[in-house]
């Protein structure tokens, strides 16, 4: 190849030599930057026609059209009909594709099936195919190239059904045909109308080509929407590979679980930077990494939470069995087994709590609580223990006792709860009472992480005596009017007493109860006297 010679410029005064340096830089014409050899293959029409077949038999039908589209000698080639083989031979190396019908040529059906530009307009980006008209259009277009009929052909004696003779959309109650292939048929069965052998001739060849394209639009169809997915989930794979790529394999999967409810950036740039299906490159993931890390932290955050949630919730549902087994299945439910403590409450005993809140690596099952079996006893003891010190301390708060005595058997013992203002509870009854163990839906925000998660995984908290009251205040004039003392007389004794009561101020709002029992005393309060 022989060296590039530079082009000379002159000036208008003569014949001088132009002046090298910045001038003669600024006269140089600029050149276009090209990628590849100009004009590279403008001599491969002109290749052993055996070769040109080895190459055009590897391509796609879409880059076959498009190269009989890029010069006279390749389209004189490529629209040949002793080249229509080669056209079969690239549509059956895809997948499934459906054999070309009658009715186009190969060409045609290369161009409906991967071309997507509007064949009235040749507006572009045009997703959608009419099978059944064997074309794309853009909305505009659909409306001027179709009309809608209901029954018979337009200005035609027969009243014949037109979907018989010509394939059609269903809109609706409508059917839609192209008003240039109904125009056709109109005119030639008004041509052949003289002639009845004709007429049953045409009509029946316009059946049987209508059956056929139904058939393969149908068979189209299919294909398309295979291809369509097919396609969707490639592309959503590369997508993948870029959050992979970029260390959130794990956030993607839980997000697609999620079905990405609210995780992609608000920044559109950037959301649709992660869209693109193109494998992760260093520039664009310099262009979003900072706001893609700052949002993808939010969401491991998110999907860590929730794993410990459901990892929680199955050893949570492991401890209720085992109290269940150690609690409930041992004996019968009385009274004093609803006042036992709950697996809510066990959740928060020291040794329960580490096996627990053990890293979300352990496995824990029902086996896992086993090494607790012989300290149960204890534990349910202590609890219970607690708890009576806790009502013990409100009956304290109004009576000076000696230490040690049973505090919770004297008649004044009797609580009430602030939250349903139900009253006349006496111990360990009240332990069971529900207004203690309140639903957990409240304020889960507000509580720390443990609490949380059990809380969610409960449904309850655990037993709190944040409502429960001492009834001292109503008892007390009770047992003056008995002439008893406050700090010696038990329930039992109460009981056993044979007085009766009468109200004091019959006119005042109140519940009538006239039995002696301990439970109505606080319901009398000061409004009775007694008498034998």
């Amino acid at each position: 190849m022989s060296p590039r010679t530079k082009r000379r410029l002159t000036t208008s005064g003569g014949d001088a030599p132009p002046d090298t340096g910045a001038a003669s830089a600024e006269q140089q014409p600029s050149r276009r930057t090209l990628r590849g050899k100009r004009g590279g293959l403008a001599n491969m029409p002109d290749m052993p026609m055996d070769i040109l077949l080895e190459i055009f038999s590897y391509l796609h039908p879409r880059d076959l059209l498009n190269l009989a589209r890029t010069s006279k000698d390749f389209r004189k080639y490529l629209m040949s009909r002793e080249f229509a083989f080669l056209w079969k031979v690239v549509r059956k190396s895809i997948d499934d594709f459906p054999d070309c019908p009658s009715y186009l040529s190969e060409p045609a059906y290369a161009n409906l099936a991967f071309f997507p530009h509007c064949h009235s307009c040749l507006k572009g980006n045009i997703k959608t195919v009419l099978w059944a008209l064997c074309a794309r259009y853009c909305n505009n277009c659909l409306q001027s190239k179709t009309s809608r009929y209901s029954n018979g052909f337009p200005s035609y004696p027969q009243n014949l059904h037109i979907s018989t003779l010509v394939l059609y959309l269903r809109a609706n109650r409508f059917h839609v045909y192209l008003k240039d292939e109904v125009n056709s048929v109109v005119e030639k069965l008004r041509a052949v109308a003289g002639d009845p052998v004709k007429e049953r001739l045409y009509i029946a060849e316009r059946n049987a080509l209508v059956q056929e394209k139904l058939k393969h639009s149908e068979q189209c169809s299919l294909w398309f929407k295979s291809k369509s997915s097919s396609r969707a989930k490639e592309l959503q794979a590369i997508r993948d590979d870029r959050f992979a790529a970029a260390g959130w394999g794990e956030e993607l999967e839980y997000m697609k679980r999620e079905k990405y409810r609210n995780f992609l950036p608000e920044n559109a740039a950037i959301s649709a930077q992660i869209r693109v299906p193109k494998p992760l490159n260093d520039r664009a993931w310099s262009k979003m990494h900072h706001e893609l890390t700052v949002q993808m932290e939010d969401v491991r955050k998110e999907r860590l939470r929730e794993e410990r949630e459901k990892i929680f919730r199955v050893r949570f549902n492991a401890l209720a069995q085992f109290v269940y087994h150690e609690t409930y299945s041992k004996t019968a439910c009385t009274a004093n087994t609803d006042s036992l403590p709950r697996a809510v409450d066990f959740a928060y005993m020291q040794e329960f709590r580490d096996i627990l809140d053990s890293p979300s690596s352990v496995t824990v099952t029902i086996e896992s609580f086993d090494v607790l079996r012989n300290s149960f006893t204890t534990l349910t003891a202590r609890w219970q223990a607690d708890v009576k010190a806790e009502f013990t301390s409100l009956v304290s708060e109004y009576l000076d006792v000696p230490d040690g005595s049973d505090v919770l058997g004297l008649a004044v013992a009797v609580f009430g709860c602030n939250g349903c203002q139900q009253s006349g509870f006496r111990y360990p009854a009240v332990v069971a009472h529900t207004c203690f163990r309140p639903i957990a839906f409240e304020s889960w925000i507000e509580l720390p992480e443990f609490d949380k998660l059990v809380a969610k995984a409960s449904a309850t908290k655990r037993w709190s005596r944040a409502k429960a009251s001492c009834m001292f205040a109503r008892v007390r004039p009770v047992l003056q009017a008995c002439g008893m003392p406050l700090e010696s007389t038990t329930a039992e004794e109460m009981d056993r007493l044979d007085y009766r009561f009468r109200l004091v101020d019959p006119s005042e709002p109140h519940d009538t109860d006239f039995e002696l029992g301990v439970e109505g005393l606080s319901s009398l309060g000061s409004r009775c006297d007694a008498f034998s």
